[in-house]
C-alpha cells in the first residue's frame, strides 16, 4: 500500500552529455557560448549532418561509470546490495548491433544480452554491485518513467534508496528515425 506521508528527495544529480562529461563542463560549454555539435558523416546515407560530439562506445560506458561513482559518493551511507538501480534508455544495446552489422553485414553471432535494452543496466549493475536492476525503454520519456517508478518503489516501502540513471548511445537508427521524421537540422546550433 502507498505511504501518502513518505517524501521522496532527490539527494544527489550528475549528468554528461556532447556538451560536456560531468556538470561542470556542461555548464562551462554553455556559458562560454561554444556548440557541442560536429559536422558527423555516416549516419544518413553518409552525408555529413551536424550532431552532437559522440563518444566511443568503451568512453561512453566509461563516462556512464565515472558519473555513477560521483552520484555515489554524494550519498551517505549508500549500499549498493540494499539498491535497486533503475535505467531510461531509449536505445539500450542498438548500438552495439549497429556497429556489429555495419562491420560485418549481419547480426549473426552478436551476443542477445549485448543488443538488449538492459546492457546499459547490466553493465552498470555488475560494476557497482546493485541489488537488482530495470530498465525502460518508453523513446523521449524514458528516464521520466523510470524516476517516477522510483518514487513507487519508495512510496510503497519497497527501497529506501533508489538510483535512478539516463544514458543513451546516439544510434544510427535513432538518427535516421529523426531525420526521416523530417525533424532532424542541417543547422550548427549554438546554446544561447
Amino acid at each position: 500500500m502507498k505511504n501518502q506521508n513518505i517524501k521522496v528527495y532527490l539527494n544527489a544529480f550528475t549528468c554528461a552529455c556532447a556538451a560536456g562529461k560531468n556538470i561542470e563542463e556542461i555548464f562551462d560549454t554553455l556559458l562560454s557560448g561554444k556548440s557541442a555539435i560536429v559536422e558527423k558523416s555516416g549516419y544518413i546515407d553518409n552525408v555529413s549532418i551536424p550532431l552532437g560530439k559522440i563518444p566511443s562506445e568503451d568512453d561512453f560506458f566509461e563516462i556512464v561509470h565515472q558519473n555513477v561513482e560521483t552520484l555515489l559518493s554524494k550519498v551517505p551511507g549508500f549500499d549498493p546490495k540494499e539498491t535497486t538501480l533503475l535505467v531510461g534508455s531509449s536505445v539500450g544495446g542498438m548500438c552495439r548491433a549497429e556497429k556489429k552489422f555495419f562491420s560485418d553485414g549481419n547480426f549473426k553471432n552478436i551476443p542477445v544480452d549485448e543488443m538488449s535494452i538492459r546492457s546499459i543496466a547490466d553493465e552498470v549493475k555488475h560494476r557497482f554491485g546493485f541489488k537488482s536492476a530495470l530498465s525502460f525503454s518508453t523513446a523521449c520519456t524514458s528516464s521520466s518513467v523510470a524516476v517516477d517508478y522510483a518514487m513507487d518503489l519508495i512510496t510503497h516501502g519497497l527501497y529506501k534508496t533508489v538510483v535512478v540513471i539516463g544514458a543513451d548511445e546516439l544510434s544510427r537508427s535513432a538518427v535516421n528515425g529523426f531525420d526521416r521524421l523530417g525533424i532532424a537540422s542541417r543547422e550548427k546550433y549554438t546554446p544561447f
